[in-house]
């Protein structure tokens, strides 16, 4: 009777807005429909955020929900729909990348000589990379090779996000005069092939 009478008075918070009824529920709810949508999709990540915006979409619609159990009943809708829609998704990635395969062939034979030309540009790049002055240098290491973006950058250098972006610049004007001789080589070695 105690736990029926506290699912009224939150209930009735939840649907007038108080941040009190929306609390009380996410504790009440939120394990049970992340295990929920674990068990539809394998994915721990995914789930946290698929329940966490279904709380964001029961939040904005609040005056809708006057009991409980609708507030319970329309989080495991959502859910279960979102997890759903999730799985599909996933595999229309995987399916895409199999007709990738199957398009472009997964030759062995290419496939080593493809991977060969890369990992020497890579190395070329590299060299290049580390013949820039000092600050470019870890920049360009920064952004391309740690693939980092331009704030993660700046804050790693300590520098401001328009310094990252002129050192880069600056990199990137200095490497196409470096690199454009590697690339005719390259070209040149594939076009033979």
């Amino acid at each position: 009777m105690n736990q029926m009478k506290s699912n009224e008075n939150y209930s009735h918070l939840f649907q007038q807005g108080q941040e009190a009824g929306f609390t009380y529920f996410f504790g009440q709810l939120y394990p049970a429909l992340t295990f929920y949508s674990f068990k539809i999709t394998a994915d721990k990540e995914a789930s946290e955020e698929i329940v966490s915006n279904a709380f964001i979409k029961i939040w904005d619609k609040h005056e809708r929900f006057s009991d409980a159990d609708s507030i319970k009943n329309y989080l495991y809708r959502v859910v279960r729909n979102d997890a759903l829609k999730h799985l599909a998704k996933e595999k229309r990635k995987t399916e895409r990348n199999k007709e990738m395969i199957y398009l472009f062939g997964n030759d062995q034979e290419k496939d080593h000589f493809d991977n060969l030309v890369r990992a020497e540009t890579l190395r070329e790049l590299l060299r290049a990379i580390k013949d820039l002055p000092a600050e470019c240098s870890k920049v360009f290491h920064l952004l391309y090779v740690e693939g980092k973006s331009i704030q993660e950058a700046a804050k790693e250098l300590n520098l401001s996000p328009s310094t990252i972006k002129t050192q880069k610049t600056r990199g990137l004007t200095a490497l196409r005069k470096t690199i454009k001789p590697i690339v005719l080589i390259i070209v040149l070695t594939l076009s033979v092939v």
